[in-house]
């Protein structure tokens, strides 16, 4: 075999290539193996409530409330999935694939970006991300749930709550930001666009767009400021998008008591921190310990996947500029 022939197994397109079928057989085993945890489905119900013309908010125990608070995921993401179940019914099946479709959408754009930041830097994204992925934890999912797979730590993440999506939607917005090399109106748009869907599809994405945004900022003021703003404006408009929707929908007392109701339910998620407030002793301390600790757990699960792809996209930029400019696109 020539030296030629053998170095083009080595061609970096080939390699991404293989990579994310392999990386996407792996996610598709586990989102169609994996139960419907109650979360998924019950934000599920605010796209059947949708399809079936009662309009956005849950159907659960034979009662509609209308922008009920508890719904952790965005209109952005849950909409478009009620045409979906308009056309082929509600099932397991429309949620997984759909789920699925619209991560890969995303991931195919993060990949895209970062082709023509560094040619290597989209197989060093996979890598990065299914080692976080694929972390194994059997306490999670019951392992017969799954006929034996090693259970992921982030599998709830392969459903329908809005997060692997969300979470490549912040890759793409950080991705592109890095490959800036000028201030483009197109590349502007596409930073405000995901990351809007990131922070609509979960909140949680707020945190690593906005730390992975200043991160480039401090590296590239001149550059990265009209970008760090857009995206900044993007996040904010994602996050607060629901409830703009519920001030035009909803008469104004429905309005205020979902207002009301969302304060609680926030508050009810911050509890600890409030004890920690109200009674700032060592008494409290340690039950605000106490109280992290018991929901760990639930901690890792939320907010992990997508601290996870702050690091890795971190990482992959990091490796990218030690390797110097080797852009795929002339």
């Amino acid at each position: 075999m020539s030296k030629a022939r053998a170095f083009s197994f080595c061609d970096p397109a080939k390699l991404i290539i293989s990579a994310s079928v392999l990386f996407f057989v792996c996610i598709f085993l586990f989102s169609t193996q994996t139960p419907l945890m109650f979360d998924d489905g019950f934000n599920a119900t605010v796209a059947l409530s949708l399809a079936q013309g009662r309009g956005y908010g849950t159907h659960v125990g034979g009662e509609f409330a209308p922008f009920n608070p508890f719904i952790s995921t965005g209109a952005l993401f849950i909409a478009p999935f009620s045409l979906v179940i308009g056309q082929w019914g509600p099932s397991l099946v429309a949620v997984e694939g759909y789920s699925l479709v619209v991560t890969f959408f995303f991931f195919c754009v993060a990949l895209v970006a970062a082709w023509r930041l560094h040619r290597y830097l989209p197989l060093i994204l996979i890598a990065f991300s299914a080692v976080f992925l694929l972390h194994g934890k059997t306490d999670l999912v019951p392992r017969t749930a799954i006929r034996n797979l090693p259970t992921p730590l982030y599998g709830l993440w392969f459903q329908f709550l809005g997060n692997m999506s969300g979470t490549w939607a912040t890759a793409v917005a950080l991705v592109v930001c890095a490959g800036l090399e000028r201030a483009r109106f197109r590349d502007l748009l596409l930073i405000f666009s995901c990351a809007v869907f990131a922070c609509n599809a979960k909140v949680v994405h707020a945190l690593p767009l906005t730390v992975g945004l200043g991160f480039l900022f401090l590296g590239h003021p001149r550059l990265m400021w009209r970008a760090f703003l857009v995206g900044l404006v993007g996040a904010y408009v994602g996050v607060r998008a629901d409830t703009w929707l519920a001030r035009i929908v909803l008469s104004a007392e429905d309005f205020e008591k979902y207002q009301v109701a969302a304060k609680g339910f926030f508050l009810a998620n911050q509890g600890f921190y409030v004890d920690l407030l109200r009674s700032p002793n060592w008494e409290g301390l340690v039950r605000v310990v106490n109280n992290i600790g018991a929901h760990y757990q639930d901690a890792v699960g939320y907010v992990g996947y997508p601290l996870s792809m702050l690091v890795c996209v971190t990482g992959c930029l990091a490796v990218a500029s030690c390797c110097g400019p080797q852009s795929a696109v002339p």
